[in-house]
């Protein structure tokens, strides 16, 4: 304390069992000894007789005097200081000032560091409580939750880029992401809503839940080579998906817990301002970034979701051993993707769950889940293969009813509408 004098505007003191049962008993009845023993007959005999009469009743008070052992304490004021196993002795409690303010971040660190690394009986020891471990509670978000929430933003671009392959895609649909980030991040700190270490987690939520607004408008915009349409077919589905996900956050707001209320109002925010962006300022930049770079080309799948009349109408017939080569490789494909989602998925849930038990560190539980996001990955990959064996399907049973009802290329009216190689031609 003499050493740091701004812990005196913090810490009232320290108690101990000493407080109830004394330390050096023997030392101290060694002293109450040698002063029974000087209150001599002699020594009281110069005394009045009241005096004396009291003096001699404190002597036998005093030479009364034993060692009082933690039994015959009272037990409700020993007890707080008893541990698990029984023993007495080696627990301290450090009581905070009133008027220390611990609810202040520089006094919470204060007040931590001081009572960290005490020197007791030639040994150092820390001091342990809700106020220790909010205070650590603030150092690891601060030194961690950067690092754990860029790691979330990198690898939600990288399936971005992975899912929509152009570098034009990419962008479109980051630049939406960001921006709604963006905007959650301006809004809040107008509204005075405070990061803390309950609600800084809103980010990488946001990150992984927005991006998939962008993603279903984009995509759509893709493959029908058009804003307005794919606007019209998709933005409905995407305003009820997000204004769902707003209930459930709204629902936070009614809490009577400071925290809860300012995640639910930081979560929210990021919905509504991601959502715009999603379906006011990415169909805007479409419109303005060149059409070839966004639009897909003929028959093919953006993110898992392709034209059906570009598949139908525009890619060239295949023959049957093509068709059949293609569907047996896509189906192996398929199938082997699942089996590889599915042992990705399990061994992330191992690793997550060792890294939680074994590490305090946010980064390295955050890299623990890698295998997790190759799990998604692979099963979206399975997903899109999937929809383009339907996709040949389809393809195959529309050549399939041409071919049976007419001749590709037959004129109408024309003899051999109704031929076939065993059926002779009517006259």
């Amino acid at each position: 304390m003499d050493e740091r004098p701004q812990l005196k505007q913090l810490i009232d003191g320290c108690e101990t069992v000493s407080r109830v049962v004394p330390s050096h008993q023997e030392e101290k009845l060694e002293i109450i000894r040698d002063i029974s023993g000087r209150l001599t007959d002699r020594v009281l005999a110069h005394l009045p007789p009241a005096q004396a009469a009291r003096a001699r009743e404190i002597r036998g008070q005093l030479a009364a005097q034993r060692p009082l052992t933690d039994d015959e304490a009272p037990p409700s004021l020993v007890d707080q200081f008893r541990e698990r196993d029984g023993s007495i002795g080696r627990l301290a409690f450090v009581r905070a000032r009133g008027d220390a303010k611990l609810e202040l971040g520089p006094n919470l660190r204060e007040y931590a560091a001081g009572v960290r690394g005490v020197p007791v009986a030639g040994g150092h020891h820390d001091a342990a409580g809700s106020d220790i471990v909010v205070a650590d509670l603030l150092e690891d978000i601060e030194r961690q939750g950067p690092k754990v929430t860029l790691l979330s933003f990198a690898c939600v671009c990288v399936l971005i880029v992975v899912f929509f392959r152009t570098r034009a895609r990419s962008a479109l649909l980051l630049l939406s992401l960001a921006s709604g980030v963006a905007l959650m991040a301006g809004i809040a700190t107008l509204a005075n809503i405070k990061l803390n270490f309950f609600n800084f987690i809103v980010y990488p939520i946001t990150f992984g839940i927005a991006v998939d607004y962008g993603a279903n408008v984009l995509s759509r915009m893709s493959v029908r080579r058009s804003v307005a349409p794919a606007l019209a077919e998709v933005g409905g589905a995407v305003m009820l998906c997000s204004w769902t996900t707003i209930v459930g956050y709204g629902s936070l707001i009614m809490s009577l817990n400071r925290a809860l209320r300012s995640f639910g109002w930081y979560a929210a925010l990021g919905e509504v301002t991601t959502l715009i962006t999603a379906v006011v300022l990415l169909p805007a930049m479409a419109k303005l970034a060149p059409a070839r770079a966004w639009m897909a080309k003929p028959g093919e799948v953006v993110a898992g979701e392709g034209s059906e009349d570009d598949q139908v109408t525009i890619r060239p017939r295949l023959d049957a051993r093509e068709g059949s080569r293609q569907r047996h490789l896509l189906k192996t494909r398929s199938s082997w993707l699942s089996v590889a989602a599915t042992l990705f998925f399990a061994i992330g849930v191992l690793t997550f769950g060792a890294a939680v038990q074994s590490t305090q560190d946010l980064a390295v539980r955050a890299a623990s889940g890698a295998p997790l996001a190759v799990a998604l990955g692979g099963a979206v990959w399975a997903r899109a293969t999937r929809a383009r064996l339907r996709a040949l399907a389809r393809q195959d049973d529309a050549s399939t009813g041409s071919s049976g009802g007419g001749g590709i290329g037959a004129a109408p009216g024309s003899g051999s509408s109704g031929s076939g190689p065993d059926r002779p031609p009517e006259a």
